[in-house]
Protein backbone atom coordinates (compact mmCIF):
# COMPACT_ATOMS: atom_id res chain seq x y z
CA UNK A 1 0.00 0.00 0.00
CA UNK A 2 1.53 3.27 -0.78
CA UNK A 3 1.82 6.31 1.18
CA UNK A 4 -1.11 8.48 -0.61
CA UNK A 5 -3.28 5.19 -0.31
CA UNK A 6 -2.52 5.14 3.43
CA UNK A 7 -2.54 8.80 3.48
CA UNK A 8 -6.31 7.97 2.03
CA UNK A 9 -7.61 5.63 3.71
CA UNK A 10 -6.80 7.12 7.13
CA UNK A 11 -8.29 10.27 6.44
CA UNK A 12 -11.99 8.55 5.34
CA UNK A 13 -11.67 6.23 8.35
CA UNK A 14 -11.77 9.06 10.36
CA UNK A 15 -14.12 11.48 8.36
CA UNK A 16 -11.38 14.23 8.08
CA UNK A 17 -11.98 16.33 4.33
CA UNK A 18 -8.36 17.11 2.68
CA UNK A 19 -9.08 20.76 4.00
CA UNK A 20 -9.17 19.59 7.67
CA UNK A 21 -5.65 17.77 7.22
CA UNK A 22 -4.09 20.27 5.61
CA UNK A 23 -4.90 22.65 7.91
CA UNK A 24 -3.91 20.84 10.81
CA UNK A 25 -0.67 20.27 9.04
CA UNK A 26 -0.51 23.85 7.87
CA UNK A 27 -0.04 22.55 3.75
CA UNK A 28 -2.89 23.63 0.61
CA UNK A 29 -6.02 20.76 0.30
CA UNK A 30 -3.89 20.87 -3.13
CA UNK A 31 -0.85 19.31 -1.78
CA UNK A 32 -3.25 16.58 -0.02
CA UNK A 33 -4.53 15.53 -3.16
CA UNK A 34 -0.99 15.72 -4.93
CA UNK A 35 -0.02 13.15 -2.33
CA UNK A 36 -2.99 10.85 -2.24
CA UNK A 37 -2.40 10.38 -5.60
CA UNK A 38 1.37 9.43 -5.32
CA UNK A 39 2.10 12.20 -7.23
CA UNK A 40 4.51 13.47 -4.87
CA UNK A 41 5.66 13.24 -1.68
CA UNK A 42 5.34 15.36 1.91
CA UNK A 43 8.74 16.63 2.88
CA UNK A 44 10.30 15.18 5.98
CA UNK A 45 8.32 18.09 8.51
CA UNK A 46 4.94 17.01 7.15
CA UNK A 47 5.76 13.54 6.99
CA UNK A 48 6.48 13.72 10.57
CA UNK A 49 3.24 15.77 11.45
CA UNK A 50 1.20 13.08 9.56
CA UNK A 51 3.09 10.20 11.62
CA UNK A 52 1.90 12.38 14.59
CA UNK A 53 -1.40 13.00 13.72
CA UNK A 54 -1.95 8.76 12.75
CA UNK A 55 -0.06 7.19 15.79
CA UNK A 56 2.50 5.20 13.27
CA UNK A 57 6.20 5.72 12.28
CA UNK A 58 7.18 7.49 9.37
CA UNK A 59 9.09 4.08 8.28
CA UNK A 60 5.83 2.68 7.90
CA UNK A 61 4.48 5.73 6.06
CA UNK A 62 6.84 5.29 3.42
CA UNK A 63 7.06 1.71 3.33
CA UNK A 64 4.69 0.47 0.82
CA UNK A 65 4.73 -3.18 2.08
CA UNK A 66 2.96 -2.71 5.06
CA UNK A 67 -0.90 -2.26 5.32
CA UNK A 68 -3.26 0.15 7.26
CA UNK A 69 -4.24 -1.37 10.51
CA UNK A 70 -6.03 -0.27 12.83
CA UNK A 71 -5.17 3.36 12.62
CA UNK A 72 -4.65 5.57 15.26
CA UNK A 73 -5.99 9.35 14.58
CA UNK A 74 -4.05 11.55 17.69
CA UNK A 75 -5.46 15.36 17.83
CA UNK A 76 -3.94 17.89 19.97
CA UNK A 77 -6.55 19.65 22.31
CA UNK A 78 -5.79 23.14 23.13
CA UNK A 79 -8.66 23.68 26.32
CA UNK A 80 -7.98 24.46 29.82
CA UNK A 81 -6.39 21.30 31.09
CA UNK A 82 -8.49 21.49 34.58
CA UNK A 83 -11.76 22.01 33.26
CA UNK A 84 -13.61 17.98 32.63
CA UNK A 85 -17.06 19.87 31.64
CA UNK A 86 -15.66 21.73 28.73
CA UNK A 87 -13.31 19.02 27.56
CA UNK A 88 -16.25 15.94 28.00
CA UNK A 89 -18.13 18.95 25.74
CA UNK A 90 -15.63 19.84 23.45
CA UNK A 91 -14.68 15.96 22.61
CA UNK A 92 -18.75 15.18 22.01
CA UNK A 93 -19.50 18.17 19.49
CA UNK A 94 -16.38 16.87 18.06
CA UNK A 95 -17.43 13.52 17.47
CA UNK A 96 -20.86 14.53 16.76
CA UNK A 97 -19.66 16.69 13.90
CA UNK A 98 -17.23 14.39 12.70
CA UNK A 99 -19.66 11.34 13.09
CA UNK A 100 -23.25 12.96 12.61
CA UNK A 101 -24.87 9.49 11.31
CA UNK A 102 -23.27 7.21 14.11
CA UNK A 103 -24.12 6.18 17.20
CA UNK A 104 -22.03 7.65 20.47
CA UNK A 105 -21.88 5.85 23.48
CA UNK A 106 -19.86 7.11 26.74
CA UNK A 107 -17.55 4.64 27.91
CA UNK A 108 -16.79 4.29 31.63
CA UNK A 109 -13.24 2.93 32.96
CA UNK A 110 -13.72 0.28 35.62
CA UNK A 111 -10.61 0.74 37.98
CA UNK A 112 -8.71 -2.44 38.72
CA UNK A 113 -7.81 -1.83 42.70
CA UNK A 114 -11.59 -0.10 43.65
CA UNK A 115 -14.34 -1.94 45.14
CA UNK A 116 -17.29 -3.00 43.52
CA UNK A 117 -19.33 -0.70 45.33
CA UNK A 118 -17.31 2.17 43.62
CA UNK A 119 -17.38 0.53 40.54
CA UNK A 120 -21.40 0.27 40.71
CA UNK A 121 -21.66 3.95 41.46
CA UNK A 122 -19.55 4.81 38.65
CA UNK A 123 -21.91 2.98 35.94
CA UNK A 124 -25.15 4.75 37.80
CA UNK A 125 -23.42 8.26 38.17
CA UNK A 126 -20.75 8.92 35.42
CA UNK A 127 -21.05 12.32 35.89
CA UNK A 128 -20.01 13.12 39.07
CA UNK A 129 -17.16 9.27 39.41
CA UNK A 130 -16.00 10.52 36.03
CA UNK A 131 -14.93 14.02 37.26
CA UNK A 132 -13.23 12.18 40.21
CA UNK A 133 -11.36 10.21 37.99
CA UNK A 134 -10.79 12.79 35.60
CA UNK A 135 -8.41 14.84 38.80
CA UNK A 136 -6.50 11.24 38.84
CA UNK A 137 -6.31 9.80 35.89
CA UNK A 138 -7.11 11.93 32.74
CA UNK A 139 -8.95 10.32 30.32
CA UNK A 140 -12.41 10.33 28.91
CA UNK A 141 -13.75 7.47 26.81
CA UNK A 142 -16.30 7.29 24.24
CA UNK A 143 -17.26 4.88 21.22
CA UNK A 144 -18.67 5.43 17.65
CA UNK A 145 -20.72 2.93 16.36
CA UNK A 146 -20.85 2.62 12.62
CA UNK A 147 -22.63 -0.01 10.46
CA UNK A 148 -20.01 -2.24 9.96
CA UNK A 149 -16.85 -1.65 12.74
CA UNK A 150 -16.71 0.81 15.61
CA UNK A 151 -14.20 3.57 16.62
CA UNK A 152 -12.82 3.95 20.39
CA UNK A 153 -12.37 7.11 21.26
CA UNK A 154 -9.40 8.08 24.75
CA UNK A 155 -9.73 11.84 25.49
CA UNK A 156 -6.60 12.53 27.69
CA UNK A 157 -5.92 16.33 29.24
CA UNK A 158 -3.81 17.05 25.83
CA UNK A 159 -5.03 15.08 22.87
CA UNK A 160 -7.78 12.64 21.32
CA UNK A 161 -7.41 9.50 20.18
CA UNK A 162 -8.98 7.57 18.32
CA UNK A 163 -9.05 3.99 17.12
CA UNK A 164 -10.57 2.06 14.64
CA UNK A 165 -11.87 -1.78 16.53
CA UNK A 166 -12.05 -4.78 14.12
CA UNK A 167 -15.52 -4.48 14.77
CA UNK A 168 -18.46 -3.13 15.86
CA UNK A 169 -18.42 -3.50 20.10
CA UNK A 170 -21.68 -5.71 20.64
CA UNK A 171 -20.86 -6.35 24.69
CA UNK A 172 -21.18 -3.80 27.43
CA UNK A 173 -18.19 -4.35 28.82
CA UNK A 174 -14.65 -4.94 26.97
CA UNK A 175 -11.40 -4.51 27.59
CA UNK A 176 -9.22 -2.01 25.23
CA UNK A 177 -5.19 -1.20 26.34
CA UNK A 178 -5.75 -2.79 29.69
CA UNK A 179 -8.76 -0.46 30.50
CA UNK A 180 -11.70 -2.45 31.62
CA UNK A 181 -14.43 -0.32 30.04
CA UNK A 182 -18.56 0.17 30.22
CA UNK A 183 -20.57 0.92 27.78
CA UNK A 184 -23.43 3.61 28.70
CA UNK A 185 -26.70 2.25 27.43
CA UNK A 186 -28.23 6.31 26.76
CA UNK A 187 -27.07 7.26 23.39
CA UNK A 188 -24.85 10.41 23.67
Amino acid sequence: MTLGQKLKEYRKTFGISQEELAEKINVSRQAITKWERDDGLPDIINLKELASIFGVSVDFLLDDKKQVEYPLLKIKIELDKNSFSKRYDYVLKFLRKNYPDDSIYGLSEIKKDKSKIYNIANILSWNIIGFIDWINDPAIWFVVEKSIQSLIVKATKEYIEIRELSSVVDTNEFTFDDARLIKMKKKL
